[in-house]
């Protein structure tokens, strides 16, 4: 073979070698690319299904941009204002919330839609026909939390006391209400320590420490008074 030839075969040679790299460099890309790829998709399934769970209560008029300023004609403003508190209502049981804020209204992507937002005079006047319709009670003295009465007192007692019942947890105070991680967890301390005077008042639970607020869930003589 000639000194030309030996070149040229050599110089093939090192053309597959360099073909057959680049070759398993593309197929061991297309190997490591493939699991992410599945990943995230099944995590945007995931957010997805959880968002569709909270849109089946969303409202009709949700994309209606006239819908998040308050109307001037009164009746109009009553029936807008009536819109908006079955939905806040229902928003309030879905999430299992008592207690609702204007910043918690302000801050949900459930209360606006596109560049369309309710502002906190329409959130205001919203909580207001609340209030004068029975839906919900002022909460505080600032009037800026309305608590959503989708659960009222006497059935929050019962659940409580089942909870306790159920738990094992014989001796309640309002550290245990708080660190139950349930639904009533984040009310307010002093709301929490009237709901267990009330227990004792309904004879679901007896005094074991009054001073410190502190009692016995009873197993019998349910009456109530």
């Amino acid at each position: 073979m000639s000194t030309k030839e030996e070149t040229r075969s050599r110089a093939d040679t090192r053309k597959k070698q360099v073909s057959k790299k680049q070759k398993t460099t593309v197929k061991s890309q297309k190997i490591t690319t493939v699991k992410p790829k599945k990943s995230i998709k099944l995590e945007e399934a995931k957010i997805t299904q959880i968002s569709k769970a909270e849109e089946e209560i969303f409202p009709e008029f949700r994309d209606l941009a006239y819908m998040y300023a308050v109307p001037k004609n009164k009746e109009m403003k009553e029936s807008w204002a009536k819109e908006w508190a079955d939905f806040i209502f229902k928003w309030a049981q879905f999430h299992k919330k008592l207690v609702v804020s204007i910043s918690d209204i302000s801050n949900s992507h459930a209360f606006g839609y596109g560049e369309s937002r309710l502002n906190v005079d329409a959130i205001d006047e919203i909580f207001r026909f609340m209030v004068r319709k029975g839906l919900a009670s002022w909460w505080g003295q600032e009037k800026n939390r309305i608590r959503v009465h989708w659960k009222i007192d006497e059935e929050l007692l019962e659940d409580i006391y089942f909870w306790a019942w159920r738990s094992g947890k014989l001796m309640l105070d309002v550290y245990q209400l708080i660190s139950a991680e349930e639904f009533w967890s984040s009310l307010p301390p002093e709301f929490l320590r009237t709901l267990l005077e009330k227990l004792v008042k309904r004879k679901r639970a007896r005094w074991y420490d009054k001073k410190k607020t502190i009692v016995e869930i009873k197993l019998r003589d349910f009456k109530q008074e």
